[in-house]
């Protein structure tokens, strides 16, 4: 029995790595937007999971400012952290794309080279399949931006 419990607990540190708990602990732009273009909310029913996620947008179209602010697991937190930071300097446009190649990433077996490439950082949080219950707190902060997005 404690066999199966040190091969569980191996599991999870494998799913806790350094950047989702450096994201968990040290959340980026984790504030209120003034007067924010986009405000976008979402809860996972089955654990609990919050996110809130402002954006400012240019004239453009173009993301200026994100805030973030996320309750629940470790890697919601840190899922919501580390997309406010990629969002930075984007269009509504490219979110899309980035969501596209994100989504494909957490739910296919394979995306290709060069569009896992635009992912930068997010890569590291393909570790989440492995713990499939696990992939709806990393796709929330997801959802709900492109949930928000999609009206604009």
């Amino acid at each position: 029995m404690q066999l199966g419990i040190s091969l569980m607990s191996n599991s999870i540190d494998q799913i806790y790595d350094e950047i989702i708990l450096d994201h968990c602990k040290n959340p980026r732009n984790n504030r209120k937007i003034h007067k924010p273009n986009i405000i976008c909310k979402a809860v996972n029913s089955f654990c609990g999971d919050e996110v809130n996620i402002e954006i400012k947008l240019s004239s453009k179209k173009i993301i200026t400012l994100t805030g973030s602010k996320s309750l629940g697991c470790a890697i919601n937190q840190a899922s919501s952290s580390m997309l406010s930071e990629v969002l930075y300097g984007k269009s509504i446009e490219e979110v899309f794309n980035l969501y596209n190649i994100f989504n494909c990433m957490m739910k296919e077996n394979t995306v290709p080279k060069k569009a896992s490439e635009q992912l930068g950082y997010l890569k590291n949080l393909k570790i989440i399949k492995k713990n499939p219950i696990r992939i709806k707190c990393c796709l929330l902060p997801w959802t709900a931006l492109i949930n928000e997005i999609e009206k604009i």
